[in-house]
């Protein structure tokens, strides 16, 4: 028995049952012990053990004492599959004794059908006459470049090009010519250092004919 200051194991793992064994019969042949149950799972045909495949059932127990009841009956039961094929069953405690808690139940599940910005979505994609999709790229141009004039901000085939096209393809350009003439500076150290040398001579000269004047005076 475990003392106050162990806690006690209450869930347990029952292996090897048959693969063809569904959950609804696993838990009518246990139905005895069930009202001290307070968490159980079933995998049926999820267990591989040298190539054989079998089911496997977790159950926590509300006392120690209703644990070890159900081991007592269960531990060895031997279950016959329709095939006559005989499966001895093992009952251990589980090696994780922790069990999932209840998550909170989100108030708005299964409520999108009345949700007010879905019913709008399918107001328009159910419109059908194509005018939403012409003002949301006319919106997008006026947002991306405001300055365009009317006449060129009209959506009208260019090459195949629409305005919205024209716009990204002239910022890709410009973001290329700007990455170029960064490497450009960085492969020619020389011509910015030439240039602060200049200014510094030059700095320097001036300081040197206002001593000279000062000396003059």
């Amino acid at each position: 028995m475990a003392t106050s200051s162990q806690k006690i194991k209450s869930k347990i793992v029952v292996r090897y049952l048959p693969p063809s064994l569904t959950e609804e019969t696993f838990l009518k042949t246990i139905s005895a012990h069930l009202p001290n149950v307070t968490w159980k799972t079933y995998l049926k045909d999820n267990l591989s053990v040298k190539g054989k495949k079998f089911s496997i059932a977790y159950l926590n127990f509300k006392t120690e004492e209703s644990v070890l009841n159900f081991a007592k009956e269960f531990d060895g039961h031997v279950f016959v599959d329709s095939s006559g094929n005989h499966y001895r069953i093992s009952v251990d405690f589980a090696l994780y004794q922790s069990i999932p808690i209840n998550s909170t139940f989100f108030k708005r599940t299964n409520q999108i059908e009345n949700d007010p910005d879905y019913l709008n979505f399918l107001s328009i994609i159910n419109d059908g006459d194509g005018n939403q999709c012409v003002k949301t790229e006319q919106e997008l141009l006026d947002i991306l470049n405001p300055n365009l004039q009317p006449e060129s901000n009209s959506l009208h085939a260019n090459n195949g090009k629409t305005p919205l096209l024209e716009y990204l393809e002239q910022k890709r350009q410009e973001k290329a010519e700007l990455f170029m003439n960064q490497n450009s500076v960085v492969k020619n150290p020389t011509k910015g250092k030439s240039k602060r040398r200049k200014l510094l001579k030059s700095s320097g000269d001036n300081s040197l004919q206002s001593q000279s004047h000062h000396k003059h005076d």
